[in-house]
């Protein structure tokens, strides 16, 4: 699960959409490169029938699915503590 302030992968081609004030989707778009983002909230709930997470994306909050996200990993950070053991 992403939380607040994880940095997460999106790929090409996932769907993005910004809710109304009811909580139904009004808005949607679909990604045309892979980007790393923030998250800046977790859905507390599923979003009709989807789990989400809100990212920032090119200065704007969306939803998208989070079966859609991967963590980024600091992999200099691993690296090193693979070497320790």
């Amino acid at each position: 699960m992403a939380n607040k302030g994880d940095l997460v992968y999106v790929p090409a081609e996932s769907q993005l959409w910004k809710l109304n004030e009811k909580g139904a989707p009004h808005k949607q778009k679909v990604t045309t490169k892979p980007q790393n983002v923030l998250v800046t909230s977790p859905s507390p709930h599923a979003s009709w029938g989807q789990q989400s997470v809100q990212v920032l994306i090119e200065g704007e909050y969306w939803f998208v699915n989070e079966r859609e996200v991967y963590p980024v990993r600091d992999n200099m950070k691993e690296a090193t503590n693979d070497q320790a053991s």
